[in-house]
């Protein structure tokens, strides 16, 4: 009888230590601002997929927008898809050349708020009071990129 209490406590402990690890590891993930598209749903399924954590769903819609001709936002909001899923699963190295490409991004997208989303528009601003979709994947970038080097210390 004592076995099975000694077992059954210790699944319960593993239990309990694995949705706090989970929760632990979903964490930083709230802290950046996923964008969505106006124009591409392959951009928004790509985002959709980051957003519930199934990145090589994430990846394969991203590579899969930068296929198709479309307009740079959509480019822009892939890449940096693509640099925050492979960041999520580990990987900095396939990470680095789309962060790397989304941080050297110049166009000024104009981003507006939708049902608590972040929808980056068609139109540029010349504005510098309104948020724009490069200044956001500049910030989302910045946290992944400082994220994984304090993990590499």
């Amino acid at each position: 009888m004592e076995k099975k209490a000694k077992f059954r406590l210790t699944l319960v402990a593993l239990a309990v230590g694995g949705g706090l690890f989970g929760f632990v590891q979903a964490a930083p993930a709230s802290e950046t601002q996923l964008i969505w598209s106006t124009t591409s749903g392959l951009v928004n399924q790509s985002t959709t997929a980051l957003l519930e954590g199934r990145h090589a769903h994430a990846i394969r819609f991203a590579k899969d927008a930068l296929r198709t001709k479309t307009q740079a936002s959509n480019h822009l909001i892939a890449r940096h898809n693509l640099c925050l899923a492979y960041s999520a699963q580990g990987k900095a190295e396939d990470a680095k050349p789309y962060c790397d490409l989304a941080l050297a991004a110049s166009a000024r997208t104009e981003l507006t708020e939708r049902d608590g989303r972040l929808v980056a528009g068609a139109e540029n601003t010349d504005d510098a009071t309104k948020p724009t979709l490069e200044a956001a994947v500049r910030t989302n970038v910045a946290r992944v990129q400082g994220r994984a080097l304090a993990e590499n210390r």
